[in-house]
């Protein structure tokens, strides 16, 4: 998986269940998750450009783990799941909240101003390759998502 930065110079590629991030042309690669023995997925940077998040199954399950690419070294986990592996995930524009699907097709938001995850909705039908595909759609204003649901509220 990638994810271009912003400004485009940048990119965060997921290789070998390391994140790096890596220079479109010139520059240096820097592996940000520094995690042999675990896998980093679905890499993910902030439309601000000052985060990168992604997937870690560093502590036995997978979590929601935040870097702020302003302060080296400064990962965090953002959630502590019992169970489960969750797929891409999906900024809103203002850099606060993120959009994910997990195993169990439950879709969810993490709030990093709440820090907390809600539950959107629960999907019936997505196995392996609709997971895979799932995407989202943020409103400019970050207060809505848009995605296809077979789901009747």
């Amino acid at each position: 998986g990638y994810s271009l930065a912003p400004d485009g110079n940048r990119l965060l590629v997921e290789a070998r269940g390391e994140i790096f991030n890596v220079p479109a042309q010139k520059g240096f690669t820097t592996n940000l998750s520094q995690s042999s023995g675990s896998a980093e997925r679905y890499p993910a940077w902030s439309p601000d450009g000052r985060y990168a998040a992604w997937g870690s199954d560093k502590n036995g399950e997978y979590q929601l783990v935040l870097h702020d690419l302003t302060q080296p070294n400064q990962t965090q986990t953002l959630t502590n799941f019992t169970s489960g592996f969750r797929y891409n995930l999906y900024w809103s524009p203002d850099s606060k909240k993120l959009v994910f699907v997990d195993q169990a097709m439950k879709i969810q938001v993490y709030d990093r101003d709440t820090k907390t995850t809600a539950l959107i909705d629960q999907a019936q039908d997505m196995f392996e390759g609709n997971l895979q595909g799932f995407r989202v759609s943020w409103s400019p204003d970050s207060r809505r998502v848009a995605f296809v649901s077979n789901t009747v509220s």
